[in-house]
């Protein structure tokens, strides 16, 4: 014989609900943005101001707990449950702030500083040294190692 199982109408809600919650953990985030372009449904997105700040925001009226942005995750800093938390149906709430490093040349945005900052600790440990231009952006690094190799091809002509 099966035992009748009781459960309250909030659980009911959260099992039936066709709404998810995203939560983050802000302190292994690096603010890659990949969980933003693998949300089927923009309930994450990525919102910047003139200040040079970063926020990951998430809409939970459009989250359906697929859990793609969970799955991509490279941090797993992410969770996601299913249900349905009233309050936050119109609005949006911020998950994760930082600020933008610009590139030193150009102004550009290059990327959330918390992330270069994970990059470069992460070159470090590997026993490599951190390269001076990652503090620019794709466009001016280029154009800077192009006229290094320029330099390089000089000097061996001469």
């Amino acid at each position: 014989m099966s035992e009748d199982v009781k459960i309250t109408r909030r659980e009911l809600l959260t099992k039936i609900s066709p709404l998810g919650k995203v939560t983050l953990d802000k302190a292994r985030c690096t603010a890659c943005g990949l969980c933003i372009s693998e949300c089927p449904t923009g309930a994450l997105r990525i919102d910047t101001d003139d200040k040079g700040g970063f926020r990951i925001i998430f809409k939970h009226g459009l989250c359906t707990a697929c859990g793609a942005c969970r799955e991509i995750c490279p941090e797993k800093c992410l969770s996601v449950r299913r249900g349905l938390d009233t309050g936050g149906l119109d609005g949006e709430t911020v998950l994760f702030r930082d600020n933008l490093v610009c590139c030193r040349e150009c102004g550009q945005p290059v990327g959330p500083r918390t992330m270069l900052a994970k990059i470069r600790h992460k070159v470090e440990v590997s026993g490599r040294t951190f390269k001076a231009d990652a503090g620019l952006c794709p466009d001016c690094r280029a154009r800077a190692q192009l006229g290094k190799l320029r330099l390089n091809q000089g000097g061996q002509r001469g």
